[in-house]
C-alpha cells in the first residue's frame, strides 16, 4: 500500500511539471482526468499503426487506424479507427508509437478525439505510461464525485463571494465561492442540480455542462470518481 501511494504521488509530481506550462496557457480551467476521463465514451491504451490525412469542404482531419491494447472505458474489438478534426483542438498522433487515447462518438457515429489542455495531455496526445493508468486504476475505485469550477468578472478575473446552491437527491447545499474564486463540493453519486445566481452565466470554455442558452447549468447525472468542472462569468 505504502508503495502504491508513493508511485501515485509521483505521477502526480511528474505530471505537474510535464504539463504546467500547457495549462498556463489555457484560458478555461485545465482539464482534470476525472472529467476527461468519464466525459469520453471510449478511453483505450493503443498503439497507432497507420494515420491518413483527408481533406474535405468544410474541414479537413486526420485519421488514425489504432490497435487496441487495453481497454479502460467503453467497448471495443481490437482494432478502431479515431478521427480528429485540424483545427485548433486537433490531436496529434504519431504512427509507432502508444498512447492513452480518449475518444467519443461523434453525430456520424464515428470516434472522434481531441486534445485537452491540462492535466491530461497536450496537442500530441498522451504517451502511454504506467503512472497514467495507475491513476486511471485509482480513479475507478473511488466512490464519492465532485462538483467544481471557478467564477470570473466580465473582465476574466477571478473573482469571490458568489453563493450556489446544489441540488440532489436529500440534499440542499449552499456553496460560497472562495477568495480565490474557485468552488468544490464532493458528493455521493447521483443525479444534481446547480443553481446560479442571476448575474452569472456558464461561460463558451464549459459548453457541455451549459443549459438554456447558457443562462443555467444543465441537469449533472455523476458517477463514481467523477468531477464536473463548471466556469461560470458575470454577464
Amino acid at each position: 500500500m505504502k508503495s502504491k501511494t508513493i508511485l501515485l504521488i509521483a505521477c502526480i509530481l511528474i505530471n505537474t511539471l510535464l504539463c504546467g506550462s500547457a495549462g498556463a496557457i489555457c484560458e478555461q480551467p485545465p482539464a482534470k482526468l476525472c472529467n476527461v476521463f468519464f466525459s469520453n465514451d471510449l478511453v483505450i491504451h493503443a498503439k497507432v499503426l497507420k494515420t491518413e490525412y483527408r481533406e474535405k469542404p468544410t474541414m479537413d482531419y486526420y485519421v488514425y487506424h489504432l490497435e487496441v491494447l487495453k481497454v479502460y472505458r467503453g467497448k471495443i474489438g481490437k482494432s478502431v479507427t479515431v478521427y480528429t478534426e485540424n483545427s485548433t483542438g486537433r490531436l496529434l498522433l504519431k504512427p509507432g508509437n502508444e498512447y492513452i487515447v480518449f475518444a467519443s462518438r461523434n453525430q456520424n457515429g464515428d470516434y472522434e478525439a481531441m486534445n485537452y489542455c491540462g492535466e491530461v495531455q497536450n496537442v500530441d496526445g498522451e504517451p502511454y505510461s504506467i503512472c497514467l493508468e495507475e491513476r486511471i486504476r485509482e480513479l475507478k475505485s473511488q466512490t464519492s464525485s465532485v462538483i467544481e469550477g471557478e467564477v470570473r468578472d466580465s473582465n476574466w478575473n477571478l473573482i469571490s463571494g458568489a453563493k450556489l446552491t446544489i441540488i440532489g437527491g436529500d440534499m440542499k447545499k449552499e456553496v460560497t465561492v472562495d477568495k480565490n474564486g474557485f468552488f468544490s463540493v464532493t458528493v455521493p453519486p447521483g443525479s444534481y442540480r446547480v443553481l446560479i445566481p442571476e448575474n452569472l452565466h456558464v461561460s463558451d470554455y464549459s459548453w457541455s455542462v451549459a443549459g438554456k442558452g447558457f443562462d443555467e447549468v444543465r441537469p449533472l447525472s455523476i458517477v463514481a470518481g467523477q468531477c464536473v468542472q463548471i466556469q461560470l462569468q458575470e454577464r
